[in-house]
């Protein structure tokens, strides 16, 4: 006889349910394993989560298309910052389902070895790559409870994860409190990352890539030209620019690409911070920030930074380009495309694009400084 079941996944046999993959999208999720996206099933608890990813590792391993395995890592979390004990338990919780929902012993084969030779800190990374490498089909891991890790086990799970997948869509989010977040994040060797306070994630980044990395910094030396340019036209604004700068407010932690400081009070008040920027506290925000996104669109990121006082943001991506976009009503967080830009002017959507579109260093250089002149002019003739 069939029971309603509120603890642990659903047995279609024994349980009444709805189908788990007609709740959800789909058409998108399949797209973002065609993809090779990595993405986070984000719901309450006892709703469905656990049943909708074994549904869907049944559905892909059916295709025949996919090689799928479902973990729960939550095993790892009595090893608590032993990452060690932790990074053993999570292996082999994935050898354990590999053979039972595969039939395949492939990564027993694998994952002694790579803990020996890479040790703890990187044996999850090797394995992985020399578990995708043992078969033509792609590899879809399905990992969950991985907010459950502890401290240094669950950077080092995050770290490595992201390591092995540099060319992927670099981001990871994971579902925590806010005060988790701040724990992890606290220290100068903490990566790079952003917590959303309306939805309870992190996003972990991963190492971005060379075309990620020269155009940030091609932002942040933008705006050291636009100072010297300033300085020699003789006019007295001054800019700080502040790089990757984490920032806090109440909608949670955030770190653009790039920012910049503009005028005297700002710049003073940001100069003498220690630690990070928060506005909690009465700290300033700064004027512009920059999202650089090889892939996706950033301005899903961007109602925090305008609602804590930004001005004025700057976006990049594949699809869309440099976008400018500029504050509405003050403490509101809306914002509005716009083609110029309203904190440094005489900088359009074109330039942006012209510097950030650059097919050489030397080509780069040359439009950063062309247009750093052009700020300087079209701020000589505001004043």
């Amino acid at each position: 006889m069939r029971f309603f079941n509120t603890e642990g996944p659903i047995r279609p046999d024994d349980h009444y349910h709805v189908p788990p993959l007609d709740r959800l999208d789909l058409d998108e999720l399949l797209g973002l394993v065609r993809d090779k996206r990595h993405f986070v099933l984000h719901a309450p608890r006892q709703t469905g989560k656990t049943s909708a990813l074994l549904a869907l590792r049944d559905r892909l391993n059916a295709g025949g298309g996919y090689r799928c395995v479902y973990a729960n890592v939550e095993p790892g979390q009595a090893a608590r910052e032993n990452v060690a004990e932790a990074m053993r338990v999570i292996l082999y919780q994935l050898e354990s389902e590999e053979e039972a929902t595969l039939g395949a012993r492939t990564l027993a084969d694998i994952w002694p070895g790579a803990l020996e030779r890479a040790g703890p800190l990187g044996a999850l990374r090797a394995a992985l790559a020399r578990w995708c490498l043992a078969d033509p089909r792609p590899l879809v891991l399905l990992l969950d409870e991985i907010d459950t890790l502890v401290g240094d086990t669950l950077l080092s799970v995050l770290r490595q994860l992201r390591a092995g997948y540099p060319d992927a869509p670099v981001r990871i989010e994971v579902a925590m409190p806010r005060d988790l977040y701040d724990r992890l994040t606290d220290h100068d060797e903490a990566p790079r990352s952003r917590y959303d306070a309306a939805t309870g994630r992190a996003e972990y980044v991963a190492e971005p890539g060379i075309s990620h990395e020269w155009r940030a910094a091609g932002i942040t030396g933008l705006f050291a030209q636009i100072a010297l340019a300033l300085e020699q036209a003789g006019r007295s604004v001054e800019l700080l620019p502040a790089g990757a700068t984490r920032l806090l407010s109440d909608d949670g932690a955030f770190e653009p690409d790039s920012c910049l400081f503009v005028g005297a009070a700002a710049v003073r008040a940001a100069a003498r911070l220690e630690g990070y920027l928060d506005t909690r506290k009465g700290h300033p925000a700064p004027d512009l920030v920059v999202e650089v996104d090889r892939n996706v669109d950033s301005t899903r990121k961007l109602e925090p930074y305008f609602r804590m006082g930004v001005r004025e943001a700057w976006t990049w991506s594949r699809g869309d380009g440099a976008r400018i976009w500029v504050a509405g009503p003050a403490g509101a967080g809306t914002f509005r495309a716009s083609e110029r830009s309203v904190v440094l002017p005489g900088t359009g959507r074109g330039d942006l694009d012209g510097l950030l579109g650059a097919r050489s260093a030397t080509e780069a250089s040359r439009r950063s400084r062309a247009l750093a002149r052009q700020v300087a002019r079209a701020v000589a003739k505001s004043t």
